[in-house]
């Protein structure tokens, strides 16, 4: 009898390793949100390693997937062996490190407001809002996104420009203080 388990992807992002992309998430238990394994893709890179999905269910062991279709993980069939090659090993590992080091510094942004966001980073996001606009610091060039809640937000022009002239105005303050930008930012109402 095969098990099954309901899993769901948490924390999916691309990360580098030399000159290889790898996409890392996490593969969580919709029962607990206890992590049972990882999948991994490597993506198109040098001449000898080939776009492939793997599924890890520790550090130390990467088993080819046929690939990873609706939200349920066969225990028993959901892999084959156990990858061999030395160098795919090593950058899997890498990847790993490199996702798990980032996950646990990163912040999602809950708001029925406007937020904004800094563009070029993994720490903040805000997964339940839309953007409206992007803009940059007048003074150091730091660009950011600007969103509302895409269920309760107000769409309108004139709350687009309101927040804008608010948050740019966050920016000049933060400049006259010799403060830096944060990562994310939630702008009321």
């Amino acid at each position: 009898m095969e098990k099954r388990i309901s899993v769901v992807k948490k924390g999916e992002r691309r990360v580098a390793v030399g000159n290889q992309q790898v996409i890392v998430c996490g593969l969580e238990r919709n029962e607990d949100g206890t992590i049972v394994g990882h999948m991994l893709k490597l993506l198109p890179g040098p001449p000898e390693v080939h776009p492939w999905e793997y599924f890890s269910p520790g550090v130390e062991s990467f088993h080819p997937m046929s690939s990873f279709i609706g939200f349920e993980l066969k225990m028993d069939k959901a892999y084959g062996p156990a990858e061999t090659d030395p160098l795919k090993l090593t950058l899997m590992r890498e990847a790993l490190k490199e996702w798990r080091k980032t996950e646990k510094d990163r912040r999602e942004i809950h708001s029925f407001d406007p937020v904004a966001v800094a563009l070029n980073q993994a720490k903040v996001y805000a997964p339940g809002h839309e953007t409206w606009t992007r803009i940059s610091c007048k003074d150091c060039g730091k660009p950011f996104a600007i969103g509302y809640n895409f269920i309760h937000g107000d769409r309108s022009d004139k709350a687009k420009v309101k927040y804008v002239r608010r948050f740019e105005d966050i920016l000049v303050d933060e400049h006259k203080r010799g403060e830096g930008h944060r990562d994310g930012y939630e702008l009321g109402r």
